[in-house]
């Protein structure tokens, strides 16, 4: 679904703007109920969020595009920094589901996302 549904949203764009938003990071609201609260690609530019997705999406979404892991990829990836899925109130776990409220992100995932920020 998600690949089918992102190609459509990404024609009726350009269908209708031709390529001018073609260089911004661009956002998909979806007034329809789905069984994930959005979805995004690793080094992409775009995000679909669905009808009832909640406070952390958004960030999860786009921090996805930027190439950032989840929390416990590491499992699977051998990411240096590994936790347990839905323990964590990081923005990139899946924690909202079992209650916890994701807010906040982890030193070493700015380092990810811009690798210029050093610790003086």
């Amino acid at each position: 679904m998600g690949f089918e549904l992102k190609t459509y949203l990404e024609n009726k764009l350009i269908e209708q703007f031709n390529n001018k938003y073609d260089s911004y990071y661009r956002l998909y609201f979806i007034s329809e109920e789905s069984i994930w609260n959005g979805f995004s690609n690793f080094n992409s530019q775009f995000g679909v969020y669905f009808k009832g997705h909640e406070q952390g999406t958004l960030p999860h979404e786009a921090m996805h595009a930027l190439n950032l892991p989840h929390t416990f990829d590491g499992i699977h990836f051998s990411d240096k920094y590994t936790y347990e899925a839905c323990k964590t109130n990081n923005l990139l776990d899946y924690s909202h589901k079992v209650g916890i409220k994701r807010h906040c992100t982890y030193f070493w995932q700015w380092n990810i996302l811009n690798p210029k920020i050093q610790i003086r």
